[in-house]
């Protein structure tokens, strides 16, 4: 069984999003593993866990983060540091500080459907929130943009339900593009991933022009 035509925008919901989910990815259907409860799949969201690994943003020496200058492979891996949590272990985020952390999950899609990422309202509440887009096409765990927010300190524990995922259908398939060379950067995420953003041209660009004017731009 495949797929039916899809509707672009249409919103997967119901019936139409739990075909998706039972289908193989080579039929059209949409991967979202391990799920460990029925109920992670609702009327038209899928709730996805909070995984092992983090990033924690750290103070270093270095004063700003300068995209057009650095290398890219030690741009902003300096700024932050892995650690992981076991599940029945705590992660402890304090007020004001900024975390990478990763979905236990990982997520396919076929190349006609993408989906958003929006944390759970009562994170929300709490001063968490979290937000993130995924193109056609996407393999890989998702990495969580964590920020608190509030002035209280807050304890998150791997495997507690963080976040949903909201599918859309596209036409036409629109993966092309996101595994285009230079395009694909977080493709096939096995953990949380610091920021690529100095891989991209338009850094070179603007780096060339910066040269050409003869300044560092600090």
């Amino acid at each position: 069984m495949n797929a039916e035509r899809p509707v672009p925008g249409r919103l997967l919901a119901g019936e139409r999003l739990r075909r998706r989910l039972a289908l193989p990815p080579t039929s059209g259907g949409i991967k979202v593993a391990p799920l460990l409860e029925p109920t992670q799949i609702e009327q038209v969201t899928v709730d996805v866990r909070l995984g092992t690994e983090f990033q924690v943003s750290l103070h270093t020496r270095t004063a700003v983060f300068d995209p057009a200058r650095d290398e890219p492979d030690v741009a902003a891996a300096s700024f932050f540091q892995r650690t992981f949590r076991d599940f029945g272990e705590s992660f402890v985020l304090y007020p004001g500080s900024f975390v990478l952390g990763c979905t236990f999950e990982y997520l396919r899609l076929p190349l006609d459907v993408c989906a958003e990422l929006n944390g759970r309202s009562s994170l929300g509440r709490a001063g968490i929130a979290i937000r993130g887009f995924l193109q056609p096409g996407y393999m890989g765990v998702l990495t969580l943009e964590l920020v608190n927010d509030s002035g209280t300190t807050l304890v998150l524990e791997p495997g507690m339900r963080v976040a949903q995922l909201t599918f859309f259908e596209v036409d036409p398939p629109a993966g092309a593009a996101y595994f285009a060379p230079g395009a694909a950067k977080y493709l096939a995420a096995t953990g949380a991933q610091v920021t690529r953003v100095a891989e991209e041209n338009d850094w070179h660009v603007l780096a060339r022009m910066r040269q050409a004017r003869g300044g560092s731009g600090h």
